[in-house]
């Protein structure tokens, strides 16, 4: 801090000059003075706002602030604990100064008052100066007028002891009259004057004829606590900043909060259309007319004034501490001049949507509304004069939303005139700005950040708004999104969002996800729009003002349906396997998942389980011969091993007359020594092949992948029996060749691909690249390559060509264009045909 000592300029004040024979009588009780600060006027910045208001009514041109605070750290003439105000308005005499201390009246409106105003009135209580208590603990006045220099301090601790049995004692305060080389050469004077930036020479010798320094000392902590940025936005959209009054903030001019911003819509109250204003007519039964450029009616007889405008970017101006700067959006009602709804940016509304609100700023001159305002100075009493107003005010939003969004639609047109690189199809406006808007509007809610559903934001306060500032950021270039993909786990949602790592994150075990990842990538890319789409219709919710308790309920019964709806029609081999491991332990669920299970091995399966039939029948034909096994599911409530009793290989035998094998599942078997010995040997006796659940899991999430089909399933039916046997054939089965048929023609085109981007004239031979792939696989043979080869060219649709003799291969597409093809056949990714802005490409698991 600076080492410079702290003025005492107001204790000291009649030590400075000659007091006059007759002092200031004040009588108010310290409590009246206490109530009408910390009540009406909690905000220190509303507290210095008042002095400055005293200087806008007193015709003042100029008015300089100085704000000392324990936030910044002060420079070589920035004196601490002080908080001056000068103007060069009328000034005080000594009538003046005693009229500025009549609480509870006013002479600014009177008509007989001295100094004709120049300006409508705003101050209209008399209280403005009490609202300093909830500042400092003294304030004084030194003003110039007609040649003579006056000053006046109060100590706000003297009325403490002035109350005693409900009677006011008043207190007296010395009027102190100065020649001019008193204030000159004093040191306390110069700090303050010099502190606004002003001369004190030309203060005390005439060169400026009326003005008026106010000092506040002996600051409350609160007082110490307040920034500069919640000043400078409490000044420029609290006050009329007109040309004649210029507002200085520690030397710097304070600008209007509408420099720099890029308006879509800009219109006047008069230009509501006919058809608004008609309706407005009907529903409020005012009769709103057109006059002299204001809105008027029978209980609007002055008129309402003003502009409606919406930006193009939101107005939302967080800063690192949200708390230290007031809105910029909303509406902007004055009175006389004055904003009266400084914290009520709705001013008493219903919630509208947050779309184009936090990008509207509609600033509305009602100074009718002054009959009405309480005594808190930024409030309006309710009434029919409110009503009216706030119907007033939704027409104005809604007129204001339809030119918006017509504009918007504008933007749009012209953006798909951009070329492909550049163009953005999903604008800001359906993900950033909604996101940010809901996270404005929920900053301050005590809400649990569970009740979200998709959005996942771990993030501290600070970190919070410094996103909303990063998502209201110009849209060129647009902020895009990773796409990643995790097991989260069967229950949980779908996607979770996290703004602030722009990613989604896919939870691959959602069944929706489950059943259509095993699809070609077309189907991957549905995935990821349908979770898109989902963890943004949380956020028009919001946006909507849809309670996030409701809304969660809601996408809660929304995914319930999504799950119901896939499970209706599965297909996925993942999804099938899932519901072999699912119905584990419901009867019906294991004997439905069996049989679902082996149409996809290629079977005709049918569910039957009657009584006294098994529990369903499974047929393959080959060509020649017809094969049939009955299908037998073995459950129990807890998931353990059935008992022997519990598997009645005599009763399965029975079921399997006319068939010539029977598959048993269970989720496992008994394992103890007697009883694992006689299932082993009865189902050994009786041609009963034990599988286990995970067995035929394992089976069915490969069978695509590695080509197994029915007649593997039969080989092992037929022929093995125990538990045991089984799970050593399925072992075998899997592992017969190390890699999947979509692993070895992605392995072969990625070699063909290779090869043409290397050298493009050269004549590829399959002897050549199976040299190649065997190097990268092992274990190959030239027949097999020929075999993917040709399944490869086939599914290329011209892409790739065979010679004659079928021994060379050609490219005859672009290598992207050929993955895109082959997609389906290798799960290679090729990018999209059209690309926009939207996603980020990064590699991604969970590809097969």
């Amino acid at each position: 801090m600076n080492s410079q000592a702290r003025p005492q300029l107001g204790s000291r004040l009649s030590e400075k000059g000659k007091r006059r024979p007759e002092s200031l009588r004040v009588q108010i009780s310290y409590e009246l003075i206490r109530l009408l600060s910390e009540q009406l006027y909690t905000s220190p910045a509303k507290a210095i706002e008042e002095l400055v208001v005293n200087a806008w009514d007193a015709d003042a041109r100029l008015c300089s602030v100085y704000v000392h605070s324990a936030l910044r750290e002060p420079g070589a003439h920035d004196p601490e604990g002080l908080i001056a105000v000068f103007d060069d308005g009328h000034g005080m005499d000594e009538a003046g100064l005693r009229d500025l201390w009549h609480v509870g009246r006013s002479r600014k409106r009177d008509a007989d008052r001295p100094v004709k105003p120049r300006r409508a009135q705003i101050g209209k209580f008399g209280i403005g100066k009490l609202a300093t208590y909830a500042v400092a603990q003294r304030i004084t006045y030194i003003s110039r007028v007609n040649e003579t220099l006056l000053g006046v301090s109060v100590d706000f601790a003297s009325f403490k002891a002035t109350s005693e049995g409900g009677e006011v004692i008043p207190v007296d305060v010395d009027v102190v009259v100065f020649e001019p080389e008193q204030l000159t050469v004093d040191p306390d004077f110069t700090v303050a004057a010099r502190a606004t930036g002003q001369d004190p020479d030309a203060l005390t010798s005439g060169k400026i004829e009326r003005w008026t320094l106010v000092v506040l000392e002996e600051l409350r902590d609160e007082a110490l606590k307040l920034t500069e940025a919640k000043l400078r936005w409490v000044f420029s959209t609290a006050m009329p900043l007109e040309s004649d009054f210029a507002l200085l903030l520690n030397g710097e001019v304070v600008p209007s909060v509408d420099e720099g911003v890029e308006w879509l819509v800009d219109f006047d109250v008069t230009e509501l259309p006919d058809a608004r204003l008609e309706a407005l007519r009907d529903t409020s039964g005012e009769d709103w007319r057109r006059s002299d450029g204001k809105l008027t009616g029978p209980s609007f007889p002055h008129g309402v004034s003003g502009r409606v405008r919406v930006a193009k970017e939101s107005l939302y101006r967080p800063t690192t501490k949200r708390s230290d700067l007031g809105r910029s959006h909303g509406f902007f009602v004055r009175v006389l001049g004055r904003l009266v709804n400084e914290d009520d940016a709705l001013f008493g509304l219903k919630p509208l949507s947050y779309a184009v609100f936090n990008r509207l700023a509609a600033a509305l001159e009602a100074d009718d509304l002054d009959e009405f305002l309480t005594a808190p100075r930024e409030g309006v009493e309710r009434g029919d004069e409110q009503a009216l107003f706030h119907q007033l005010l939704n027409s104005l939003f809604l007129h204001a939303r339809d030119e918006y969004e017509a504009m918007r639609r504008t933007l749009e047109q012209a953006a798909r005139r951009k070329n492909e690189g550049q163009r953005n199809y999903v604008g800001a406006n359906l993900v950033e700005h909604p996101v940010a808007d809901v996270l404005a509007s929920s900053e301050n809610d005590d809400g649990d950040e569970d009740d979200w559903f998709y959005l996942s934001l771990k993030a501290e306060p600070d970190q919070i708004t410094e996103l909303i500032t990063s998502l209201y950021g110009p849209e060129e270039p647009r902020r895009s999104y990773v796409y990643r993909y995790d097991s989260l786990g069967e229950p949980e949602p779908i996607v979770r969002f996290d703004p602030a790592e722009s990613q989604f994150v896919i939870n691959i075990d959602h069944p929706i996800v489950t059943e259509f990842m095993d699809e070609e990538q077309r189907g991957r890319e549905l995935v990821e729009v349908v979770a898109t789409a989902e963890a943004l219709l949380e956020i028009y919710l919001h946006e909507a003002r849809v309670p996030q308790t409701s809304a969660r309920a809601l996408l809660q019964r929304r995914d319930s349906l999504l799950r119901s709806l896939t499970k209706d029609r599965v297909f996925s081999p993942k999804s099938l396997a899932r519901n072999l491991r699912d119905g584990k332990t419901p009867d019906k669920d294991l004997e439905i998942a069996l049989v679902t299970a082996m149409r996809l091995l290629g079977f005709s399966a049918e569910h039957v389980s009657d009584s006294g039939n098994p529990d369903g029948i499974a047929s393959y034909h080959d060509g020649r011969t017809m094969t049939t096994i009955t299908l037998e599911t073995k459950s129990t409530r807890d998931a353990k091993p059935p008992s022997l009793a519990a598997l009645d290989f005599a009763g399965l035998a029975e079921h399997r007359v006319k068939a010539q094998g029977c598959l048993l599942l269970a989720v496992s078997y008994p394992g103890e020594t007697k009883e694992k010995g006689a299932v082993e040997a009865r189902a050994t006796e009786l041609r009963i092949s034990c599988w286990k659940v995970e067995n035929l899991a394992r089976v069915v999430e490969a069978a695509e992948r590695r080509h197994i089909h029915a007649r593997d399933i039969l080989d092992i039916v037929l022929n093995k029996y125990t538990p045991v046997d089984v799970s050593d054939a399925v072992e075998e089965l899997l592992t017969r060749k190390p890699w999947s048929q979509v692993e070895f023609r992605r392995a072969a085109l990625d070699k063909i691909i290779e090869v043409y981007q290397t050298v493009p004239d050269a004549d590829l031979t399959l002897n050549a690249l199976a040299y190649q792939v065997g190097i990268h696989l092992g274990g190959v043979e030239e027949r097999e390559v020929r075999d993917a080869v040709e399944a490869l060219v086939a599914g290329s649709a011209g892409g790739l060509h065979l010679s004659d003799n079928k021994d060379v291969i050609y490219v005859r597409a672009d290598p992207d264009e050929l993955r895109r093809r082959l997609n389906a056949m290798t799960l290679a990714d090729g990018p999209p045909r059209g690309k926009g802005t939207l996603r980020r490409d990064e590699p991604t698991s969970a590809k097969s």
